[in-house]
């Protein structure tokens, strides 16, 4: 189904008319006014006892019952009063319903947009599987391993080599910027998920790193697989590598804040405090709404034993961000302890527990 033509009413009648049909009990007439029969259902229940007029194509078209059935797919895909609705989530909650789980129901990883369904969803690859329940596992780890290696195709994207499981990068093909790109940024996702995966499991590092070199055959340059493999480093705790990796990529990346914070965090944990301090300054000043490097500053003047700049640095923050009680509570605290002679270091974990993300 195509989500922006959803939003149309010959659309909605081709796929209730055309094969495969899709079960969807609207009528014309219900579907040529699903426009103004949803306005006045978010009205009528946002009215707060105030008396709201049935327009006349409204009640020429819609009973109470189906009516009744819009605003209960409103609260299924937990639109709130006063948030624009489309016909198109209406929509889809309807052909849901109505197919009770008959048929397999698929959303493509390139939708922003899951409209209720996130907690319900498993990632495969290119799509993510809908389930009728909330799902404990949120990647199909068996189905993803057979798409990426039994499945998809990367002619293209990749040539004979021994750079990764699949290949070397393909360079003697020209992708333009658009589809191409979104096409070799989605399948490379597919390859950096499975190598989180090992992670989060259990598994081995060098096994989901050979996934990571898969992802960077595909797409050099995705900065989601440069942050996926960057984690992969640092939980096995693999600093002089994942140090030089964030070094690497924030050359490729110069605007990027998070490979120059990530990297302060490896600086860290290699003593390298100095270098560390720079490199989260530098993440700041591309992006100053972001906890994580000032709280990385303040680790780093702790460790070199002076607390008052690291202090600083959270100052700095809440000038930006004076709502963040939780950091206030820890300036509060940092302050106290400096006052009373007994400032330790905190803990080596740089991604913070404050602020906004």
């Amino acid at each position: 189904v195509n989500l922006s033509l959803l939003n149309t009413p010959w659309y909605i009648k081709q796929l209730r008319d055309l094969d495969p049909q899709l079960p969807i009990v609207w009528t014309d007439g219900q579907i040529e006014s699903i426009y103004i029969a949803l306005e006045y259902v978010i009205a009528s229940a946002t009215a707060q006892g105030r008396q709201v007029r049935i327009p006349t194509e409204v009640s020429q078209h819609w009973d109470n019952e189906s009516l009744q059935y819009i605003l209960e797919s409103l609260r299924a895909i937990g639109a709130d009063p006063g948030r624009d609705v489309s016909v198109r989530e209406v929509a889809v909650d309807q052909i849901i319903r109505e197919n009770e789980w008959k048929k397999p129901i698929y959303i493509a990883t390139s939708v922003p947009d899951v409209m209720g369904l996130g907690s319900q969803l498993k990632f495969e690859g290119l799509v993510q599987r809908a389930y009728p329940q909330p799902v404990k596992e949120t990647t199909d780890i068996p189905r993803l391993r057979k798409n990426l290696y039994e499945v998809f195709k990367y002619e293209g994207f990749v040539k004979p080599g021994n750079a990764s499981p699949i290949g070397d990068h393909e360079d003697r093909v020209y992708k333009e910027s658009g589809p191409s790109r979104m096409s070799m940024n989605n399948h490379a996702a597919g390859f950096s998920r499975l190598g989180v995966e090992i992670i989060r499991t259990g598994g081995d590092p060098d096994d989901a790193l050979k996934e990571m070199n898969a992802a960077e055959q595909i797409a050099p340059g995705f900065i989601g697989v440069a942050i996926a493999k960057g984690y992969v480093l640092e939980n096995a705790e693999r600093w002089e590598e994942a140090e030089a990796h964030y070094r690497n990529t924030a050359d490729l990346l110069p605007t990027n804040w998070q490979m120059r914070s990530r990297r302060g965090a490896c600086l860290v944990q290699l003593g390298r405090f100095e270098e560390a301090v720079v490199d989260f300054e530098h993440a700041i000043t591309l992006n100053p709404d972001q906890y994580e490097p000032y709280n990385g500053v303040l680790t780093a003047y702790y460790n070199l034993n002076q607390p008052e700049e690291g202090v600083k640095a959270i100052e700095r923050w809440l000038r930006r961000h004076p709502e963040d009680q939780r950091v206030q509570g820890l300036y509060q605290q940092l302050l106290q302890a400096i006052r009373s002679g007994n400032a330790s270091p905190p803990a080596r974990d740089t991604t913070g527990s404050g602020g906004s993300n």
